[in-house]
């Protein structure tokens, strides 16, 4: 969240996956839209968030893109298969080109799981307490590498004037700011168990 505050431009979030709008109801942007092929969760979303709005039509969001500045994909992307996160990232390209025709800037943030972590061990750990298949539940499986490709890879920098950053973080500061060291050592080798990635598209097209 602190990450999106931060950008002078920030005027509007999409929640692409957002489930019972857990994240939404945490921002105060002037613009909220979640989307998610759930009905039941935007039944609930619409309930716990009033002031944003629900849909599971990529052609609203579409319509909505000068009030999109940011898009959002909180620990989704290991839920979708190949074609589907093609899919999402299509229509990232829509936005951010119809926002880029007006000038303005946009950002697309991704948190997902680290395979290049303990990761692995921690869902074996949790299905042997839960008594869950909860791995099959993770279809793709990414690590920061394969994030920065699939990003660069889908957005040409002979087209498109962006920064991408790609980093993992373990979250041990938010237990005690005396571990704020830990967390600053597993994210210089990328071996914290989330990936957090962010790429900024500027205002113009090459």
């Amino acid at each position: 969240m602190n990450s999106i505050k931060k950008d002078t431009f920030h005027n509007g979030i999409l929640d692409y996956g957002c489930g019972p709008g857990t994240f939404l109801n945490l921002s105060n942007s002037k613009f909220k839209v979640g989307y998610d092929i759930a009905e039941d969760q935007l039944s609930f979303a619409r309930k716990l968030v009033t002031d944003a709005q629900f849909t599971s039509n990529h052609s609203f969001l579409e319509s909505q893109f000068k009030n999109i500045s940011h898009i959002v994909a909180c620990e989704l992307i290991e839920h979708l298969n190949k074609d589907q996160i093609i899919k999402l990232l299509d229509l990232v390209k829509i936005i951010v080109d119809k926002r880029l025709d007006n000038m303005l800037s946009t950002s697309f943030l991704i948190t997902t799981p680290n395979y290049r972590s303990l990761w692995p061990l921690l869902e074996i750990f949790v299905d042997l307490v839960s008594r869950q298949n909860y791995r099959a539940q993770h279809i793709s499986k990414f690590n920061p590498s394969l994030i920065h490709n699939l990003l660069n890879n889908h957005f040409s920098k002979n087209v498109y004037d962006y920064t991408l950053h790609v980093s993992s973080f373990q979250g041990f500061s938010w237990i005690s700011k005396y571990l704020n060291f830990t967390d600053k050592i597993i994210e210089n080798f990328n071996i914290g168990n989330l990936i957090f990635s962010k790429i900024t598209f500027y205002k113009f097209k090459k």
